[in-house]
């Protein structure tokens, strides 16, 4: 039977690239995703119209595609989309593929299983809870900060999070979350107050590898839930290993062996890190695709690829990016985008045509672009920023 077929669970903006690098490798493509406008569709020989969150839908599809044809995929490929994940795993155990299966991807996108696995690990303490809400307080007792965050146990990109004081917590804070929860369960956590950070790392063999750290800014007003800039971490030896081995350990506890990994930490007031999140795939909104690429050299986008194809993937060079490098992204604004006129000497990638209406930012999908600045001390890339934000006009009515 013929294998020269690949399926690309997930075609929206950021899934276009992999199903265009696939083809250049001489695969043929087929491409599911569940609107119609998907820019993924016009580049794969093939598309199904599926919700690539539904995992009986998407087999099923599957299935029957191949099955008249009487051919079998070579591989499944889900780059930087927590919504096909499972998906992508399911095809991969129906047909015996590389990559991610199922039970893994599981824990790696149910946040109540990793926190699970983490008991042991420097992790806030955490509650799952599902509908009805009911006697909350109980499960506060042995909380410690003044604030908990609420979230969807399985969604990604600050949907559905929120930050509340522990003394105001009520059912309709939870109710929210669990709408957006496919399974409707609804973790609760400590609030670790501190600075955030992102960790991009390439798992190989069971050995951690990091790529880049990057540090969290949020958009002021939104509880410390939407971010709108990576800067690259100026930290120390020890604050390095500390955090490869917090990763690495992580890692170890899900049992996660080969991929690429996108992780989300906090330093603490007195320098101790905690586990937040961790998601074995890449991040999203062109991180895993350009910027990291941008800010290390390594081609990380295509590493996340060759481990879906089964194929080898070179070792990052050892020891962080010296240069400091940082995306900024522009939060929406509320009213309708007219326009936007770039003045400066930097690139500009807009992601929302002229004429979206815009409402407040309440998520991290909420951006009208971002733009790339690398130089040799935070301080610098810090002026950079300003001054490229004071160049860029945006006209909204």
């Amino acid at each position: 039977m013929t294998r020269d077929w690949v399926v690309h669970v997930g075609a929206g903006t950021w899934q276009s690239s992999a199903i265009q690098v696939v083809k250049e490798m001489g695969f043929k493509t087929l491409a599911i995703d569940g609107s119609f406008t998907s820019p993924g569709f016009k580049h794969a020989e093939e598309y199904l119209l599926v919700d690539i969150s539904k995992c009986d839908l998407v087999e099923a599809a599957v299935r029957k595609f191949f099955s008249e044809r009487n051919i079998v995929p070579a591989a499944v490929v889900c780059t930087t989309c927590e919504a096909g994940m499972l998906s992508a795993a399911n095809l991969r155990d129906l047909y015996g593929l590389p990559g991610t299966g199922r039970t893994l991807a599981h824990k790696l996108t149910n946040k109540g299983e990793q926190r699970q696995a983490w008991k042991e690990l420097s992790s806030p303490k955490f509650a799952l809870l599902a509908a009805p809400f009911e006697d909350i307080n109980k499960h506060l007792v042995d909380f410690r900060t003044e604030k908990i965050i609420i979230k969807p146990v399985d969604s990604s990109g600050s949907r559905g999070v929120s930050v509340v004081a522990i003394s105001l917590v009520a059912p309709a804070h939870l109710e929210r979350a669990s709408k957006l929860s496919s399974t409707g369960e609804v973790i609760i956590e400590e609030f670790i107050d501190g600075r955030e950070y992102t960790v991009e790392s390439v798992r190989l063999s069971g050995v951690t590898h990091l790529v880049l750290v990057t540090w969290k800014d949020k958009v002021f007003g939104t509880n410390s839930t939407v971010s709108n800039l990576l800067k690259t971490a100026s930290i120390t030896d020890r604050q390095c290993n500390e955090i490869r081995q917090l990763v690495e350990a992580a890692h170890d506890a899900l049992g996660y062996e080969n991929g690429v990994c996108h992780t989300e930490l906090i330093e603490d007031m007195t320098g101790k890190f905690w586990l937040v999140e961790t998601a074995g795939r890449g991040a999203g909104f062109g991180v895993s695709e350009y910027f990291i690429h941008y800010s290390t050299g390594y081609d990380y986008f295509e590493a996340s690829i060759r481990f879906d194809l089964g194929m080898q993937v070179s070792k990052p060079v050892e020891g962080l990016p010296k240069i400091i490098s940082a995306v900024r992204f522009l939060e929406t604004i509320p009213g309708r985008l007219v326009s936007i006129e770039n003045e400066s000497k930097v690139s500009f990638q807009q992601l929302i045509p002229n004429g979206e209406i815009m409402l407040e930012p309440q998520t991290d999908g909420d951006r009208i672009g971002y733009f790339y600045v690398n130089g040799d001390s935070s301080e610098l890339v810090d002026e950079l920023i300003t001054d490229t934000l004071a160049k860029i006009v945006i006209k909204v009515e």
